[in-house]
């Protein structure tokens, strides 16, 4: 348990930092020994760090400024906490438009290298085969809003590029 005698009371006790101790914390409120996973570090009088949790903000709530700097971490810390799950929700789906829109790429040079080659080989006119593989080929992505539906499309010409390239192929 906390020794008040040895630590100095709660105007003695000087806000030092905050931190996210993660999803499956084991760190202890060292005042009232919960688990928390948001921490506020403090320093006593001695200088010694210390750890608290939220459950024990009520302890320094007749202190000159540390009730309000432990107040003002708890609204940075929840609020930057939601930050990132959002900023994750929204990248995440970008860099998997990335990796379609480097797939689809990859697909379609692999068509228009089949579509040059037959064109050195055997003249200007295509079998409807690399016709169709043609068309896809020349595709450009349209501009759209939501990278769902960039997503889609990219699916949808990619799969339909490689199942030309397997048909010209064999």
């Amino acid at each position: 348990m906390f020794d008040w005698t040895q630590r100095g009371d709660a105007n003695s006790h000087r806000y030092r930092g905050f931190y996210d101790a993660g999803e499956g914390s084991t760190t202890h409120c060292e005042q009232c020994n919960r688990v928390v996973r948001y921490c506020y570090s403090m320093h006593d009088w001695t200088m010694k760090s210390f750890v608290i949790g939220t459950c024990c903000f009520e302890n320094y709530k007749g202190t000159v400024h540390t009730f309000e700097l432990l107040q003002a971490a708890a609204v940075l810390q929840i609020a930057t906490k939601s930050a990132i799950v959002r900023d994750t929700k929204l990248y995440g789906a970008l860099t998997t438009v990335k990796d379609r829109r480097k797939q689809w790429s990859q697909a379609r040079r692999q068509a228009q290298k089949l579509i040059s080659d037959y064109r050195k080989h055997s003249g200007d006119w295509l079998p409807k085969e690399l016709f169709d593989l043609r068309s896809h080929a020349r595709q450009t992505p349209p501009t759209y809003k939501r990278p769902t539906a960039t997503l889609r499309w990219l699916e949808k010409e990619t799969a339909a590029l490689v199942q030309g390239i397997s048909q010209v192929t064999k």
